[in-house]
């Protein structure tokens, strides 16, 4: 879950058939061993992982391996930079158990790490608190202007003022205005229909039946 978790977070840009390049200068390659990295730094090596938990409202690692490691070292992310100490709980049916304090930070936001065979961990920064439930605030806002059933596909004279984003067709965005993807997976059923409900195209009279 958590590695699945992690890369729906991020917006996907390429796959060449064994990895994927997402924003951030992250990547995932698979099939084989599953690797995860950010540029450089490995956060999934297999069935080792080192993953932010960013469903979290403040910062935290959960580390996990099926077989065990002794004295692993892992880099913490960037916006872990001036982070000294971790306190490091060990994760259980009951809840997060402390399993030691103020584990130093070394230079260049490194941590040496070890695990039993399935054994998960939490790291925090020392002093946090682990049961934190506050709820991170939004990134951004959306306003619901209304229902509209009588415009189907009809929408120029409607909609797209100040520019437009057509699935499977052309994008004229204003440039004040830029568009991203959470895992983008374009599928375009039909470019020539002239169902109603499918969206005009924005130079020609055909219609565009796709989705995201």
């Amino acid at each position: 879950m958590l590695p699945w978790y992690f890369l729906n977070r991020q917006l996907r840009n390429t796959f060449d058939g064994n990895t994927a390049f997402f924003s951030g200068g992250i990547s995932s390659s698979y099939p084989g061993k599953p690797v995860i990295k950010i540029g450089d730094d490995v956060i999934q090596d297999g069935d080792d992982v080192f993953i932010p938990a960013l469903w979290r409202p403040s910062r935290e690692i959960i580390a996990y391996s099926k077989t065990g490691y002794a004295a692993r070292w892992w880099k913490l992310p960037a916006d872990w930079e001036g982070v000294k100490s971790v306190d490091i709980f060990r994760i259980t049916l009951e809840g997060l158990v402390v399993r030691q304090k103020n584990v130093a930070v070394a230079a260049g936001r490194m941590v040496r790490l070890s695990l039993a065979a399935d054994e998960g961990v939490s790291l925090l920064p020392a002093g946090s608190d682990p049961n934190d439930k506050s709820v991170p605030a939004p990134s951004g806002t959306a306003t619901f202007m209304g229902l509209d059933d009588s415009t189907k596909g009809n929408w120029k004279d409607h909609y797209g003022a100040d520019g437009q984003v057509l699935v499977g067709g052309k994008d004229h965005l204003p440039g004040y205005a830029a568009v991203g993807y959470l895992n983008r997976a374009d599928r375009d059923w039909s470019t020539t229909t002239h169902d109603v409900q499918a969206l005009q195209q924005d130079s020609c009279m055909e219609r565009i039946a796709a989705v995201h």
